[in-house]
């Protein structure tokens, strides 16, 4: 087995887990009125059970007090019994595949903003507004703070009764448990403020009178951060030393690891790490959680790839790993490598198209995958094709992989990196993108090289032969076609938004060879001295030579050049970096020492 630390089992409290892959509480904004979850949401989480994911923690930030704002975001609703009956569908559509299912539970207190909601005012321990969502938070008293101790017990019981494996009790993202633990939003003077045990005991009333309620062998489970990267905040020290008091109490079976708070802008964006962020950058701090922790650790940002899961794993880092956003992307990630078929991953790239759609209210959706939360009406699995096929060219792609129901008898043609990149290859038909590609300089010349790093398994010399001899009888014509789509598009483009030649001050193609951005640049009324293009020193603008781009025309630069950005096949990665570049006034990112690194 290619992975066999992932299918370690491992045990919560009475639940025996089969893997060691998790999906962890986010909104999903799928709850329907009333904050009820229905058959989209019902649907949506099956999907993952019947891809073998042993547990999910759904109902991210679900409330427990009717005092939190609920109609911006439809989280499931846990202030009425109403809810029991869904969620008890909920749990036996997961067990009926044999994956278990909890749900997140929590006050949020000051996080959130009054949106018309049944309640008039926020709480926190000491009225401190928060930035990100700026709302306005009374002092809490403590005859509120005893009512929702009292919330809390109520909502892990209806979760309960619906049949649900555990709760996961909240005190990330700043909710009203961790503003209650930090000395940035706790500046109490009675039993509840000052020293760390005093600003331990809110949260631990909690815990003691939820695990009261539910008994010894419901799972019960904590999530916090583990460095708030505030200097008046939480340090990684006082985190440790609050998830060890509370590991070794009995009243928790697992503690989930987040690395950071939430509570400003910049640190919402380190909570769900985007394709700008490295790999796993904190799986360090819930490696420091899990070194003094008497409980289980599971930790979830940005491991987006089962390699990196099963590395952590092996290394002792963590008990658990969640792949969230990877499975919003691909919701049969564990079935796929347990049947050796990890090679056919539909891969989250961390374009984060899931997490904007939340943070505006609305329902999460995936920009690699379309029948996410789809599921009642589209499939994940589609069957291959046995009608009759036929010839797709995708213009401007790139990369792009499950867009062709690959046969004996497909060809398809993606022009964009290198100008093109011929996918046949009837016999690993998934491997086709990253093998091999064709260059064609429009007379039908080819060049075939192997991409440098790129190549799972080496064409065959018989692929090879029917790609030269596709791109020798057709490729021509579909690259001079391709140039001219280009310059077609780039001038509607200008058309539909008004824009100028004297509009623009530089031109900034990404993945274009010189043709096309010639033909494009001519399109647009742009002179090629406004065209921020290397092409003749270092080949094909890629991402490999961007920063090379950036170096040579920052002497040209000024603060306030206006940038058109022109992705003709990709720019996910890039666009941000042009943005932010032209944004701090023509500042060159650092890369390998060269640069003046102002942005990043």
């Amino acid at each position: 087995m290619l992975y066999p630390n992932l299918f370690t089992p491992i045990k919560l409290n009475k639940l025996i887990l089969p893997n060691r892959i998790y999906s962890t509480a986010h909104a999903e904004v799928y709850a329907e009125a009333g904050g009820l979850p229905g058959e989209r949401y019902i649907k949506y989480y099956e999907e993952k059970a019947k891809g073998g994911l042993g547990m999910a923690i759904c109902g991210g930030s679900s409330p427990v007090s009717i005092d939190v704002p609920q109609g911006a975001w439809r989280p499931v609703n846990l202030t009425t019994d109403r809810v029991i009956e869904p969620l008890s569908r909920l749990a036996e559509a997961m067990h009926r595949h044999g994956s278990k299912i909890m749900i997140q539970i929590t006050h949020m207190g000051r996080r959130s903003a009054f949106a018309g909601d049944p309640w008039p005012h926020l709480v926190s321990p000491s009225g401190v507004r928060e930035m990100m969502h700026r709302g306005n938070a009374k002092i809490i008293e403590i005859e509120e703070m005893r009512r929702i101790v009292k919330d809390f017990v109520t909502a892990a019981k209806r979760v309960q009764d619906a049949g649900m494996d555990g709760i996961e009790v909240s005190a990330a993202h700043q909710h009203l448990i961790d503003q209650f633990w930090s000395p940035r939003t706790n500046q109490r003077s009675d039993e509840y403020g000052g020293s760390l045990q005093n600003r331990m005991r809110f949260g631990m009333e909690v815990l003691g009178a939820v695990r009261e309620a539910v008994g010894a062998d419901f799972c019960v489970g904590l999530r916090m951060c583990a460095d708030e990267f505030h200097d008046d905040g939480l340090d990684p020290a006082t985190l440790k030393e609050i998830a060890q008091s509370i590991s070794e109490t009995g009243l928790i079976d697992f503690i989930s690891v987040i690395g950071s708070g939430a509570d400003t802008h910049n640190t919402v964006t380190n909570c769900m790490p985007s394709m700008a962020l490295p790999p796993e950058p904190f799986v360090n701090l819930a490696a420091g959680i899990k070194a003094v922790s008497a409980v289980p650790i599971l930790h979830a940002q940005g491991i987006r790839d089962v390699t990196q899961a099963e590395r952590i794993i092996a290394n002792g880092l963590v008990d658990m790993v969640g792949m969230t956003r990877a499975h919003i992307a691909d919701p049969h990630i564990i079935r796929k490598i347990r049947d050796g078929q990890d090679d056919q991953i539909r891969q989250c790239v961390g374009a984060n198209y899931c997490i904007d759609r939340q943070y505006s209210g609305q329902d999460v959706l995936c920009v690699q995958n379309a029948a996410t939360s789809r599921e009642a009406t589209m499939p994940h699995i589609i069957a291959k094709n046995t009608l009759k096929t036929r010839k797709v060219v995708v213009v401007g792609a790139d990369k792009m992989s499950s867009i062709i129901d690959y046969t004996d008898r497909a060809t398809c043609v993606l022009f964009g990196d290198a100008a093109g990149a011929v996918l046949l290859e009837p016999d690993n038909a998934g491997y086709g993108i990253m093998d091999s590609l064709i260059r064609s300089d429009g007379s039908g010349m080819v060049h075939l090289y192997q991409k440098a790093g790129g190549s799972r398994m080496p064409p065959t010399a018989e692929t090879v032969a029917q790609r030269l001899h596709y791109v020798h009888q057709e490729g021509a014509a579909v690259y001079k076609f391709a140039i001219a789509k280009m310059a077609e598009v780039a001038g509607e483009i200008m058309s539909r938004n008004n824009l100028r030649a004297g509009m623009i001050d530089w031109l900034v193609p990404h993945q274009a060879n010189k043709r096309i951005i010639e033909s494009t640049a001519e399109r647009m009324g742009l002179p090629m001295e406004k065209v921020m293009v290397t092409i003749q020193k270092y080949g094909n603008t890629t991402n490999a030579t961007i920063p090379l781009c950036l170096w040579d025309y920052e002497p040209k630069l000024k603060r306030g050049d206006r940038m058109m950005l022109a992705a003709f096949g990709g720019g996910f990665t890039w666009a941000g970096i042009y943005v932010q570049w032209a944004y701090d006034g023509a500042s060159a990112p650092k890369f390998n020492g060269r640069g003046n690194g102002k942005s990043r």
